[in-house]
């Protein structure tokens, strides 16, 4: 072989070894990138039986006949209610009409804005016997929004519309002296949020400002010491109702899974726009989908453990930075947030549940319990845990001169002795049912004090 041949023999095999090298390194590089860094867990076996699951129970609800759906009621309500007596009072646009109504329970009104109010009433009357209708049903399932499939769910400012509607027409039959037609309004409306939650969806809004003034009205008048104990115990037995129809947030949890899952699963099977088309972009939804699902599997582990535990468990949950999904740190607060908003609308339902049994004891034998416990088996079956304790217990004191304080720690586990009360827009101070008088201001029946809010026209 020429000295020629031989040294162009040597260059080719030298490009050669440089580019197995090269390869070796890309191969290396990409194992290590795949690894440590893109590999996702497959937890599809873990999936499935939750799909599976929420896809039954989309098909019962569904099966439910429309008659028998309690929701069906509601929703014919929502769309019924005519504001235009309401017009002149604020000009405001149309998804202002929520707010007309709260301004009217909050304020009050006078001269012509009066007639207004009234002709409003009249116009809407047959529509709280179609709520009525829905409130005896068992059954309350909303159709739930699937991508692709249905039309998104109305917007919770028109579900607070319905219960300030309520609330209005419970003030004026306080006003009028029927306290049994004013409690049965203010139930309607503290129902209508729960209906929905109860339904698995809408899930991002699980609180309504209605509810937690149906609450405190339904307090102010059960407060009320002419209250007789046959009406109390009314409202005991449909706050039992209530509470008894309740779902865990981990179904909540589990239909959100089910949305994702879809909304990913649609994603995946339309064609790329434009220049996308030639990346890989069903495997980078994948992959997304893969981390989605391992996050809401740690989400159900989490919640599975008493509330300070599972806030930690969750601030635990990690999601790669490389993900594009939920914007990471975002979702996991959010979680948390829900959760504890979730839990919170909880303590006040079981909260004013002691409380309707505490007057109902008070109604029957001229006084408070000493303790929660005697409220067992006559007027509670057992008494209702808080989740925010770390003894699960509602706090209650009575005092020598007779009067009780009812609290939960709320959201923030702290025990304030009931001198701090959450606010209206805030999760932090405790959960106060009922307090101490305190010299001016509230109620004086029974030397008892409520976080009142004032009756529509007084």
């Amino acid at each position: 072989m020429s000295l020629k041949n031989r040294g162009s023999h040597v260059k080719i095999s030298g490009c050669y070894i440089v580019l197995m090298v090269f390869a070796a390194i890309l191969i290396v590089s990409f194992t290590v990138f795949y690894i440590l860094i893109w590999r996702v867990p497959d937890n599809s076996e873990k999936i499935r039986p939750i799909l599976e699951r929420q896809d039954k129970y989309l098909s019962m609800g569904l099966a439910i006949p429309p008659d028998q759906n309690g929701w069906t009621y509601y929703e014919k309500a929502l769309k019924s209610i005519d504001n235009k007596p309401l017009a002149k009072i604020t000009p405001k646009p149309p998804w202002y009409e929520a707010n007309k109504v709260l301004m009217i329970i909050e304020r009050g009104v006078t001269g012509k804005e009066k007639e207004m109010v009234e002709k409003f009433v009249r116009k809407n009357a047959k529509i709280l016997k179609v709520v009525d209708k829905g409130y005896e049903k068992n059954d309350f399932f909303i159709l739930p929004y699937i991508p692709g499939k249905t039309p998104r769910y109305r917007g919770s400012w028109q579900i607070d519309y319905l219960g300030y509607f309520l609330i209005l027409m419970g003030d004026r039959a306080v006003q009028k002296g029927e306290p049994k037609t004013a409690a049965r309004y203010y139930l309607e409306a503290i129902h209508i949020e729960y209906a929905s939650q109860s339904s698995v969806v809408n899930s991002n809004k699980i609180s309504f400002s209605s509810t937690w003034m149906a609450r405190r009205k339904l307090m102010t008048l059960m407060n009320k010491k002419e209250i007789p104990a046959k009406l109390l115990e009314y409202i005991t037995d449909q706050l039992k109702r209530m509470n008894r129809n309740q779902i865990k947030y981990s179904d909540i949890v589990e239909y959100d899974l089910y949305s994702e899952v879809e909304t990913m699963n649609m994603a995946r099977n339309q064609s790329p726009p434009g220049a996308f088309k030639y990346l890989p972009v069903g495997i980078l939804i994948d992959r997304e989908k893969r981390i989605m699902e391992n996050c809401y599997l740690e989400l159900l582990e989490a919640i599975a453990e008493p509330y300070p535990s599972a806030l930690k468990k969750i601030d635990k949950i990690e999601i790669p930075k490389t993900s594009f999904w939920r914007y990471g740190r975002q979702w996991i607060e959010n979680q948390k947030r829900k959760y504890s908003l979730f839990l919170s609308r909880r303590v006040e339902l079981k909260g004013t549940l002691i409380l309707a049994a505490l007057h109902w004891y008070r109604a029957k034998n001229g006084k408070y319990p000493d303790k929660l416990s005697q409220l067992v088996p006559n007027y509670l079956k057992e008494i209702p845990r808080d989740p925010f304790s770390t003894d699960g217990k509602f706090r209650y004191k009575k005092e020598k001169d007779g009067t009780i304080l009812l609290y939960s720690v709320g959201v923030d586990m702290i025990d304030d002795g009931g001198t701090n009360p959450q606010s209206r827009f805030s999760m932090m101070g405790d959960i106060i049912f009922i307090e101490k008088k305190s010299g001016t201001g509230g109620s004086s029946a029974g030397g008892l004090r409520t976080q009142e809010i004032p009756v529509y026209g007084q």
